[in-house]
């Protein structure tokens, strides 16, 4: 262990089993779906699609076959085919946290379709990393009659006194959303919370490692925070209500405050360096800000990671995103990356690039004759 590590399972437990390995459907169309994963451990995985659940499980190693339209696992020493609409690879390291997407394409509108994923290289007790009925999703429809989607933010499951509380409201969810025959789901900012109460709170840690962060080089230290933040993602999303929420409905996400800071973007200079004083040393403003702007750097690669990067494609650096659905079009602002109190112009929460990219998104044919426009306000 670090003295530098914010998670230390002896000395700072986390309150529930963290995310070792889950699947997260993102951008789904008609024809196209996006599909996130984290693997237990670096190497390389195959992500296979089916029309039919791949449920024949052994420990033996599944064969694709090499127009990838075949999937040879075994069940009684029997060798099982299932038919696969395709077979993606990954190789995931520890530079994107394990993590990484792949597109399906070529799909058909309304259709369910079932995913896993296994390490073809040998060498575990079991090649599957994730597999069964709970790993689906459903393409968009043609031309639906209706349109039902979920909304969901300020995923805080922490109590100030300890303990977890209303993670039984995922489940919940996904029975109401699945009953529902839900189309996706938007989340819409502080899908966790880097700040939390003291003892999941990455901000009150650099309070106390401040001057031990000061003495690192910049680039360092924020490939330290970067771990503080990916272990916040993997506390707050290693609940088995919100990983089988997550692979179940196509996620639409943008972040909010509480993905970097409480409040960010809307202090001045001085209060923002304020926020990380402490009592039992001399403060210096500007070492302050530095730090502040560090995490916030951090907190930008780790969202990258887990978020937006099964979102529809933008521009580096862009966050917010447009796309439609049927007769229904949604825009999803970013109110944080861009929010800057102490900015001379008028924009000071979207930022003038960003406003212009929503009103020529407005002025599209599409957007124009859809029946109902959505713009999501974080």
């Amino acid at each position: 262990m670090s003295e530098f590590d914010f998670y230390d399972k002896p000395d700072r437990p986390w309150p529930n089993p963290r995310l070792t390995n889950a699947a997260i459907v993102g951008e789904t169309t008609t024809t196209t779906s996006k599909i996130w994963i984290r693997a237990y451990k670096q190497g390389k995985y195959c992500i296979v699609l089916s029309p039919k659940p791949i449920t024949q499980l052994v420990d033996a190693n599944p064969v694709v076959s090499d127009d990838l339209q075949k999937l040879n696992t075994q069940e009684n020493g029997k060798d099982v085919m299932t038919d696969l609409i395709g077979c993606k690879k990954l190789d995931l390291g520890y530079a994107t946290d394990l993590t990484g997407t792949v597109t399906f394409e070529n799909l058909l509108p309304g259709n369910t379709y079932y995913y896993a994923c296994f390490c073809p290289d040998g060498g575990r007790k079991s090649p599957w990393e994730l597999s069964g009925k709970a790993y689906r999703f459903k393409t968009q429809k043609e031309s639906p009659a209706s349109l039902v989607f979920g909304f969901y933010s300020c995923h805080m499951p922490y109590p100030s006194g300890g303990g977890v509380r209303n993670i039984s409201q995922w489940k919940r969810m996904e029975t109401i959303l699945d009953e529902s025959d839900a189309a996706f789901a938007i989340g819409c900012g502080d899908q966790v919370y880097s700040d939390g109460n003291k003892h999941v709170s990455v901000w009150a840690f650099l309070k106390k490692m401040k001057s031990k962060m000061l003495n690192l080089d910049k680039d360092e230290r924020i490939r330290v925070m970067v771990s503080w933040y990916r272990d916040i993602y993997r506390g707050y999303w290693g609940h088995k209500e919100v990983k089988a929420f997550f692979a179940r409905f196509p996620q639409y996400m943008i972040w909010d405050d509480h993905e970097i800071m409480d409040g960010w973007g809307s202090y001045t200079s001085d209060e923002l360096a304020r926020e990380l004083n402490t009592w039992w040393e001399w403060d210096n403003a500007d070492a302050n800000q530095e730090l502040a702007f560090n995490m916030r750097e951090a907190a930008e690669i780790v969202y990258k990671e887990y978020q937006h990067s099964h979102n529809p494609d933008t521009p580096n650096k862009q966050y917010d995103y447009g796309y439609i659905t049927g007769n229904c079009a949604f825009y999803i602002m970013d109110m944080r990356g861009h929010r800057n109190y102490n900015r001379k112009t008028a924009s000071k929460i979207l930022g003038t690039a960003q406003m212009k990219r929503i009103q020529s998104w407005l002025a599209t044919p599409e957007v124009v004759n859809s029946k109902a426009v959505y713009i999501v306000s974080p």
